[in-house]
């Protein structure tokens, strides 16, 4: 049976009673709009072809955007932006800080309360809630990332739970640091899921720092090897093998035996993207060892750990940091680490398109266009950015990532808090789920 929070259970279930906002739509919404903008600027596109080449998902009417704020839980068409209310909860000190996942028609997605929620995508009702701990201990739970029969979370209190979908009943729980240490080791946000096994970075009590894996069927330790430095991120399959980033290090393992194949230390380092032979990265590299300018992004073999090129990314003032690449099949995204001198969740980004095979930029947005984001969706054929930009309007782009072209904007011009916006988005097509690289992660 699930483990049911009855503190909290009415104040969520309060949309079934009463709507807490009032939607207006037309041809491109976010949340309670007021009115559609249009997009006049375009970007400078170089008409070469990239040398890795991937279909384009063809997104439908039944394509959706799942998208969480503080409160609320919203599905946008993934074709135009018009905007549903799912789920919005009462009051209570709880809050949605995190993406949710998806799997048939439910989502999925933990509270500050130490809570996992499982919310029926059609209806909008809390089908129950899964205690994860004390909801006053250490941390705040992650996101989770679901199968077909289970939801992998980590509590507050860094336990590791495998929660049975769709009934919420507990398959097995195992602790992933000891007394005082932490799991987050700055980044380590979701386990990498290769068919029976679970890697998850861990950092016991600052002392040890680890790539476990994990049975599927219960929780065992599998294997285990450390490093010297906190794991960052989530670990990246790369050519059957695995990709690790540790402290500033890049660490190539074979995921037979976690033996190192290769390894390559920055300044400064992103979790990698793999696109064919090419594992990409956001470099800090304030010495110039890479590249003349403080920031770029590199492509390496996947084999060897060379660095095959480096595009540089323009300086800026008071930066920690770019985010980490994503692919969409075909071609590599990044954005610019631009500050303007602003404070953290005010440091405008715009997208970048580099072709995988050498770096060269096939598209690049303009600065002044307001695009802003701190983690875009990427899939084949589209981006989807979120602006995160208090003081201004808040909106989601959806581009071409082939060329760049805006297809969509839905924006919300009279939210006043920055945090109602859910940095990050899903998005749900066939049955398929897609979900962004991971979190952002500053590399500085």
């Amino acid at each position: 049976m699930p483990c049911l929070i009855s503190d909290h259970t009415a104040q969520k279930r309060a949309f079934n009673q009463s709507p807490l906002i009032k939607l207006t739509f037309c041809s491109c919404l976010l949340w309670a709009l007021t009115a559609c903008s249009s997009e006049t600027a375009s970007p400078e596109v170089d008409a070469g072809g990239a040398g890795v080449q991937s279909e384009v998902l063809t997104l439908n009417s039944n394509s959706s955007l799942i998208a969480a704020t503080q409160k609320n839980l919203y599905r946008l068409s993934a074709t135009n932006g018009a905007t549903e209310l799912v789920f919005a909860g009462g009051g209570g000190p709880w809050q949605f800080l995190s993406p949710a996942d998806v799997a048939g028609e439910v989502a999925y997605i933990a509270s500050t309360d130490n809570v996992l929620n499982a919310i029926d995508l059609n209806t909008g009702e809390l089908l129950w809630e899964f205690s994860l701990g004390d909801a006053n201990n250490r941390e705040y739970p992650t996101a989770p990332s679901c199968s077909s029969s289970s939801c992998y979370v980590i509590g507050g209190a860094y336990d590791l739970y495998d929660i049975g979908i769709p009934g919420g009943d507990l398959k097995w729980s195992v602790p992933l640091s000891l007394e005082g240490g932490s799991i987050l080791a700055n980044g380590a946000r979701l386990p990498l899921i290769v068919e029976d096994k679970l890697y998850i970075g861990t950092d016991y009590a600052n002392q040890s720092y680890r790539l476990n894996v994990y049975s599927r069927t219960d929780g065992s330790l599998l294997q285990s090897v450390e490093f010297d430095d906190q794991l960052f991120g989530t670990p990246v399959l790369s050519n059957g093998n695995l990709l690790v980033v540790a402290g500033n290090t890049l660490h190539a393992l074979d995921r037979a035996t976690l033996e190192s194949l290769w390894q390559l230390e920055f300044s400064g380092v992103s979790t990698p993207v793999v696109i064919g032979q090419m594992a990409i990265v956001s470099i800090h590299d304030p010495d110039d060892q890479y590249v003349d300018t403080t920031f770029g992004t590199a492509g390496l073999n996947i084999n060897t750990g060379e660095v095959v090129w480096v595009n540089r990314m323009p300086d800026v003032i008071d930066s920690d940091g770019v985010p980490f690449p994503a692919s969409d099949g075909s071609l590599v995204i990044t954005s610019t680490p631009t500050n303007f001198g602003l404070g953290f969740f005010d440091r405008p980004r715009y997208p970048i398109a580099l072709r995988p095979e050498n770096g060269s930029v096939l598209w690049e947005y303009p600065a002044n266009t307001g695009t802003a984001s701190e983690d875009p969706l990427v899939v084949p054929g589209h981006l989807f950015y979120t602006s995160f930009l208090s003081g201004a309007v808040r909106s989601v782009t959806a581009f071409n990532s082939r060329t760049g072209a805006i297809n969509w904007r839905a924006s919300d011009d009279e939210a006043e808090d920055v945090e109602e916006l859910a940095p990050t988005l899903i998005l749900v097509h066939e049955g398929q789920v897609y979900r962004a690289h991971e979190f952002p992660t500053l590399i500085k």
